[in-house]
């Protein structure tokens, strides 16, 4: 389900937005849609990456080898 939302930008945001906009050949919501949306997955990556770490850091910062993960995930050889 969309929802609409308005925002409003400083004269100097708006003159920029609207420079991009035109010389990428895309609308303004196009591109704003397409800014939210990455900023959101860095945050979602960032999440993520903050959470391996905890783990990682809760597990006294011990490592595994790559025989180790594969055997981990069933994907051994033997």
């Amino acid at each position: 389900m969309a929802h609409m939302t308005s925002v409003h930008f400083d004269d100097r945001t708006d003159a920029l937005l609207d420079a991009f906009t035109q010389s990428h050949g895309v609308s303004r919501s196009t591109f704003i849609q397409e800014a939210v949306a990455e900023k959101l997955g860095e945050w979602v990556d960032t999440q993520a990456a903050d959470e391996a770490y905890q783990k990682w850091q809760a597990d006294n910062y011990q490592t595994k080898s790559l025989t180790q993960i594969a055997k981990d995930l069933g994907l051994d050889a033997d």
